[in-house]
């Protein structure tokens, strides 16, 4: 009965790993089985995943909904896609995600990205550059989905703005990232900090708060470090 329900669960992995892979990627890229699904909830398969990338293409480069943070459900993750996903390079998301694209919508995602308990929702664009990381529980939202009108009949804002988070960011656990949201190269900001704006300012800055104001500067996560053991 035990290895009945292994091999249950396995194809329950496998079965929407083929096809996530044969649906979305050309056929030399898809028989590599680039993209691995851990207990996918597949809502909407429509639009496009595309894998644009100047690494080699390997078995399990895009993670998606593995188990790796134990302190939350081991729910997988939940793809809700009408519009274009675009991979970059290796790419982790943990259990407990859930990625929804509209059909107006653009996620890039550049290489080296990791990500734990990732909810994001994109319907204009959002473009992660490489290194970028997130810790848990954290929203990314480039749509307010609701107009607000002043008493004059007058729309006061845009429902969506585009997201551009360059490489190297952190963003700590439980940050909301909302949209119209520019972060520069290797800032790091601190949990439960909350960003809505263009943030000009240099490099390696840290920001804090909600909303979140600069908090110290010349600082940065040294990931390739971190990766290396050091």
């Amino acid at each position: 009965m035990a290895l009945f329900k292994k091999a249950a669960r396995l194809l329950r992995y496998i079965i929407p790993t083929l096809y996530v892979n044969f649906h979305y990627l050309p056929l030399a890229q898809a028989v590599r089985l680039p993209i691995v699904l851990y207990r996918p909830h597949l809502i909407k398969c429509k639009g496009k995943i595309v894998i644009d990338t100047d690494e080699p293409i390997r078995t399990g480069m895009i993670q998606l909904g593995n188990y790796c943070v134990s302190i939350y459900p081991n729910n997988g993750i939940t793809l809700d896609i009408r519009g274009t996903i675009i991979f970059k390079g290796a790419c982790v998301i943990s259990n407990d995600s859930y990625l929804s694209v509209g059909e107006t919508g653009t996620v890039t995602i550049g290489k080296r990205f990791e990500a734990n308990v990732l909810k994001m929702c994109c319907y204009q664009s959002i473009t992660f550059q490489e290194d970028v990381s997130f810790g848990w529980e954290c929203l990314v939202m480039d749509t307010d989905f609701h107009r607000l009108t002043n008493t004059k009949g007058r729309v006061e804002h845009e429902v969506s703005g585009k997201i551009l988070i360059e490489s190297g960011c952190w963003i700590a656990a439980r940050c909301m990232i909302m949209k119209n949201t520019y972060l520069p190269s290797k800032c790091v900001v601190a949990a439960r900090s909350f960003l809505n704006k263009h943030y000009d300012i240099a490099p390696c800055t840290m920001l804090a708060g909600q909303p979140a104001k600069v908090v110290k500067e010349g600082v940065f996560r040294n990931i390739s470090q971190e990766r290396q053991g050091q």
